[in-house]
Order: C-alpha cells, then sequence, then structure tokens
C-alpha cells in the first residue's frame, strides 16, 4: 500500500482553490414627463473568491424621481439600499477575494515511504 503512496500526487491547492468569477445582473426601468422623470433599478451581483468557500453575494436597489415644480425649482428624491452577504477566510487582507496561498499553487510530490515533501 505504500508503494501507491510513492507514486501518487495529490494537488491540494487544486482542490481548494479555484477562478474567481464575477457575475452581475441589473435591471432598470426609467421614464416620465415633461415635469417629472423617474429611474428605478434592482440588481444582484456574485463574485466568488479564489479559495471554494470564499464569495460575496450583493443585492441593491435604486429609486431616483425627479420633479419640475415650476421654472425655477425642482425637487430631486433618491434612494439606494444594498444587503451583502459575505463568506470569506479569517484574516483575509486581499480585496479581491483572493487567498495569496492560491495566487501560486504548488504541487507537491512525496519522495520514499518516508512522507518526505519535495516542492514542486
Amino acid at each position: 500500500e505504500v508503494k501507491n503512496y510513492e507514486t501518487t500526487t495529490t494537488d491540494w491547492f487544486d482542490l481548494m482553490c479555484r477562478n474567481a468569477v464575477t457575475h452581475s445582473h441589473t435591471v432598470s426601468l426609467s421614464g416620465g414627463t415633461e415635469s417629472t422623470r423617474y429611474y428605478s433599478s434592482v440588481g444582484y451581483t456574485r463574485e466568488n473568491g479564489t479559495v471554494n468557500t470564499e464569495y460575496t453575494e450583493r443585492y441593491t436597489a435604486a429609486l431616483n424621481l425627479t420633479t419640475n415644480i415650476s421654472k425655477q425649482l425642482r425637487t430631486n428624491f433618491r434612494i439606494n439600499a444594498n444587503i451583502q452577504k459575505k463568506n470569506h477566510l479569517p484574516g483575509e487582507v486581499n480585496a479581491n477575494h483572493a487567498c495569496p496561498a492560491c495566487l501560486q499553487p504548488r504541487r507537491f510530490t512525496v519522495l520514499s515511504s518516508e512522507t518526505r515533501l519535495q516542492r514542486g
């Protein structure tokens, strides 16, 4: 059985890490009349980190309403909201959700049955 482990390599970084993919979706609606204009939008964004368990999800909403009361007076009403959920490793400092260990994956190979490792 030990001989089997001597020829088997495991890329642990490949098992723990992935390409960081982001996708974002937004739907907006705008329109109005000569005196009143509106704009509203809702959005969803998911940013995956380089570690398999890391991600950020964000839901956003916005509403803008502009009304011309007279030629000299205009009112604007704007409201924005977002809800964000994060799942990250403790102590992570990279704003791009990149695990420093995953930026340069390395392979380890067993040299003998004495469990010595060589960095590849």
